[in-house]
């Protein structure tokens, strides 16, 4: 499989999965350093995550987009991770701008999965809410 990756006891991450595991990996791995003040990762984890983003991005170039990354697809573009939701659409769904959209998630204590992608059931909860109390 172009682009997949192995890891222990013979089990193999497709390439497909390989990319939006690398998004939220590295979304968290930053917000923790972010809270620790700037700690380091041991080497093999960095290797590790690397891997997953290298692998992520070959099996894209095996389906026909070559070079292409995570930043040359617009932001309002739908999300390619099942079950999410792109900021674009969670603020649509709620008639308000990305970043007012961003605002009311925060009121509510909703955070995004990785950078721009959301939930479905955050986004279903929030847009519910304001929907019945009208805030």
């Amino acid at each position: 499989m172009t682009g997949s990756i192995a890891i222990s006891n013979g089990a193999v991450i497709s390439g497909a999965a390989c990319f939006p595991l690398w998004q939220l990996i590295d979304a968290e791995l930053r917000r923790r350093k972010h809270a620790s003040g700037g700690a380091r990762l041991r080497p093999e984890i960095l290797e590790a995550v690397q891997a997953l983003r290298e692998a992520g991005l070959g099996y894209t170039s095996a389906n026909g987009q070559p070079g292409r990354t995570s930043e040359d697809i617009p932001s309002h573009s739908e999300s390619r991770v099942p079950n999410t939701t792109t900021t674009a659409a969670f603020a649509g769904a709620l008639g308000v701008s990305d970043r007012h959209a961003r605002r009311i998630a925060q009121e509510y204590g909703i955070t995004p999965i990785a950078r721009g992608i959301w939930a479905n059931n955050d986004v279903n909860y929030v847009v519910a809410r304001r929907g019945r109390t009208g805030e």
